[in-house]
């Protein structure tokens, strides 16, 4: 993924702290919609065509697979500590 951000993205401690405002702020209501608004994310060309093979397979077992192993790869695990909950 990437994020559309002004100058050369985000820090670490920027995504962070932006991360953290979208798993407490609802789109749901303004506040939060402007939050989530401001951020744009979008795929980036290598996920759009891991996306596009996984759909014109049609094996979920082989991507979920190949998800899981660009994970662990990437040291991003299944450890719930590392994940940001959603508050809304």
């Amino acid at each position: 993924m990437g994020i559309d951000y002004p100058d050369n993205g985000p820090t670490n401690e920027e995504i962070d702290n932006i991360l953290k405002q979208l798993s407490i702020n609802s789109p749901n209501c303004i506040d939060g919609l402007v939050i989530w608004s401001t951020y744009q994310f979008y795929l980036t060309d290598k996920g759009s065509n891991f996306i596009k093979k996984w759909i014109k397979s049609d094996d979920d077992d082989v991507y979920l697979k190949k998800l899981n192993d660009i994970f662990v790869c990437r040291e991003v695990g299944f450890d719930k500590r590392r994940f940001i909950s959603v508050n809304f």
